[in-house]
């Protein structure tokens, strides 16, 4: 290895090595060239870890696992990175127990539940000159990048107009998930942040923070509402029931701006990896998420939970889109 090559290789540890979304850090951290040392869950069934780093040193006890971070973090001071895979209960508190110990931070979404919260991470980030960034991989998507251009020029163009938008996002779930922590709103934060949270920080990229927000239905399974922007209207739908009417079609995501569709049912594979490339590289092209824009999301999610429930009778749909 060459000396230019070991001076940039970063080392990471990973909190929730056995999840469903971990091999995605994993294939990220090896494809941009650097090494997992560390990996942490209390289920062992992590044998992913062949795949991509076999010689990572594995823990099942946290405090541990923390012992051992602190040590790499003498080591490999400012070069150490820990990825957050855990329920979204234990974000916050892993979270600061990393920044604690000297590591830069990489937490999926939601990346806490509260805004007190946050701002412990942002008081105690700053304090160690420590990065957080938040994983909102769908901004790395292909057809957000296609809408995002569509938008603006249509903004342009028109900037006295109010674009119709029509978000349909169905992700169907089974019985197991009305069991598991992702159902406990205490634990996940319920559907709007669980899920709705992927469709609402791609809302405020393009629009801003909304006007008016108008809550239709909402509940552990199926959320819907419309957002008045300054340039646009958006009528959303969230559902991970199995029995809704596009449970026949499975998962489907869809933005619907002006008649274009724009799809987000494919395509994840390599986005966690574009998302390290942009961060770990500081590329300019890249528009990761920050900690003012998990402020924003925060404070949109909790005005949705606060907010009374109108009947989709009494409401006056500015822009009806036909899909």
């Amino acid at each position: 290895m060459s000396q230019l090559a070991m001076q940039s290789e970063k080392f990471f540890s990973l909190l929730g090595a056995a999840g469903f979304v971990a091999p995605r850090h994993m294939k990220a951290i090896s494809e941009t060239g650097n090494r997992l040392v560390l990996a942490c869950d209390k289920v062992d069934s992590v044998g992913v870890l062949d795949n991509f780093f076999p010689q990572c040193t594995f823990y099942t006890h946290y405090e541990t696992f923390l012992s051992h971070l602190e040590e790499q973090a003498k080591d490999h001071k400012d070069s150490l990175y820990t990825a957050i895979c855990t329920p979204n209960y234990l974000h916050a508190q892993q979270i600061l127990d990393a920044l604690e110990r000297g590591s830069h931070v990489i937490c999926e979404k939601p990346l806490v539940l509260t805004l007190q919260e946050l701002e412990k991470v942002s008081r105690l980030s700053t304090q160690r000159n420590l990065s957080v960034y938040p994983v909102h991989q769908l901004r790395l998507h292909p057809s957000f990048e296609r809408m995002k251009t569509f938008v603006h020029q249509s903004i342009a163009s028109e900037p006295t107009r109010k674009l119709g938008v029509r978000i349909d996002y169905h992700a169907p779930r089974g019985h197991w998930y009305t069991q598991s922590w992702k159902y406990d709103q205490h634990q996940s934060g319920g559907l709007l942040y669980n899920i709705g949270i992927h469709l609402f920080d791609l809302l405020l990229v393009l629009f801003g923070y909304p006007e008016k927000t108008i809550i239709t239905e909402r509940t552990d399974s199926v959320a819907s509402g419309i957002f008045e922007f300054a340039h646009a209207t958006a009528d959303w739908h969230l559902s991970i029931d199995i029995h809704s009417r596009c449970a026949a079609s499975k998962s489907q995501r869809r933005f619907v701006v002006e008649q274009e569709h724009f799809d987000f049912s494919q395509q994840f594979e390599n986005l966690h990896t574009s998302l390290y490339r942009g961060l770990l590289e500081n590329t300019s092209d890249v528009h990761l998420a920050s900690l003012e824009d998990v402020q924003q999301v925060i404070q949109l999610i909790a005005c949705l939970y606060e907010s009374p429930i109108l009947q989709n009778e009494t409401v006056d749909v500015i822009h009806k889109i036909e899909t």
